[in-house]
C-alpha cells in the first residue's frame, strides 16, 4: 500500500475537546499547515489496484485534480473511491464509489444527478449505511469511540470490494470493520481475525 500526501502534513495538529469518562467528543480545533497542491503528474495510476482518496478540503486538491485522478485511473481500469469533505456533485461523476457521512451527504450539490446517488456509500452512525436505497444495518453495540470509524469502514470497504468484486459484500465488511473501532477507546487496529468474533 502507498500513499501520496503532502510533505507538510506532519505539521497539521488538532486539538480534541473530549469528556474523560465516555471519550465523547464536543470539539475539534484543526490547525492547519500550508499543505500546497497534491503534484498529481508525478503519480503512476497503472502501478495501483485501487485508488483512494480521502480528501479533507485543504487545498491540497481541487475538484480538478480529483477529475483528473479519476480519468487517470479510468484508462487503466482502476476503482477509484472517494471520500470527502467537499460538497458532493455532478464533478464526482468518474469516481467509482462515493462515501460519505449522511450529514455531508445532505449539503451535496442541489442538482446532484441519479449517477451520483447510485454510487454513493452514505454512512448513518449507528444505523449503519445506504446504497442504492438499501440499508445496511448494524448491531447495536457500546460505543466507546468514534474515532478512526469512517477511515476503518473506508479501508474495509475496499479490501473486501478488491478481495471479492461485490459492493454489497464490502459494505456488510466495513460496517464490521466499523462497529469493531468504535467498541474501542483510542486509535484501533483492525485484527481480520478478530472481527466476526466480536461484532
Amino acid at each position: 500500500c502507498k500513499h501520496h500526501t503532502s510533505p507538510n502534513f506532519k505539521e497539521n495538529k488538532k486539538i480534541r475537546i473530549v469528556e474523560g469518562k465516555n471519550n465523547h467528543q464536543y470539539c475539534r480545533i484543526d490547525f492547519d499547515a500550508d499543505y500546497g497542491r497534491a503534484q498529481i503528474k508525478t503519480l503512476h495510476f497503472e502501478n495501483y489496484e485501487a485508488v483512494v482518496i480521502s480528501d479533507y478540503n485543504k487545498s491540497f486538491l481541487t475538484k480538478e485534480d480529483i477529475q483528473q485522478i479519476a480519468k487517470e485511473c479510468e484508462k487503466h481500469g482502476i476503482p477509484v473511491w472517494l471520500d470527502t469533505k467537499k460538497q458532493v456533485g455532478n464533478w464526482c461523476s468518474g469516481i467509482t464509489y462515493i462515501k460519505i457521512n449522511h450529514l455531508e451527504w445532505d449539503k451535496r450539490e442541489p442538482d446532484t444527478s441519479q449517477e451520483i446517488v447510485d454510487k454513493t456509500i452514505i454512512t448513518q452512525g449507528c444505523l449503519g449505511a445506504d446504497f442504492q436505497g438499501t440499508n445496511f444495518p448494524v448491531p447495536n453495540v457500546p460505543i466507546r469511540d468514534p474515532a478512526g470509524c469512517g477511515d476503518s469502514f473506508l479501508a474495509g470497504l475496499v479490501v473486501k470490494y478488491l478481495e471479492t468484486g461485490s459492493i454489497t459484500e464490502a459494505i456488510k465488511f466495513a460496517n464490521k470493520c466499523g462497529t469493531f473501532v468504535v467498541q474501542h477507546k483510542g486509535v484501533t487496529i483492525i485484527d481480520r481475525s478478530k472481527i466476526d468474533e466480536e461484532v
